[in-house]
């Protein structure tokens, strides 16, 4: 996005809300009740502003997905 390649920044994001789309598909809601649930609204969110990243070429949106990601990748 910053170097205003609109094509490569597209293409990056969509793999981004692909992944992301990964994750919430692999949660089990009978075996991981809650947690997996809270997971799932979080995985949507991030979704949400990887979308709106790319409608808006948006670099601080992107940043926010990937604070969070890293966070959630510590408590593993």
């Amino acid at each position: 996005i910053q170097d205003k390649n609109v094509e490569k920044s597209h293409h990056n994001l969509l793999k981004g809300q692909r992944i992301i789309m990964e994750l919430m598909v692999s949660l089990n809601f009978d075996i991981g009740g809650e947690p997996a649930r809270n997971l799932y609204q979080l995985y949507e969110y991030l979704h949400y502003r990887l979308v709106q990243a790319n409608i808006k070429k948006d670099v601080s949106m992107v940043e926010e997905v990937l604070q969070h990601l890293r966070l959630l990748k510590d408590t593993w």
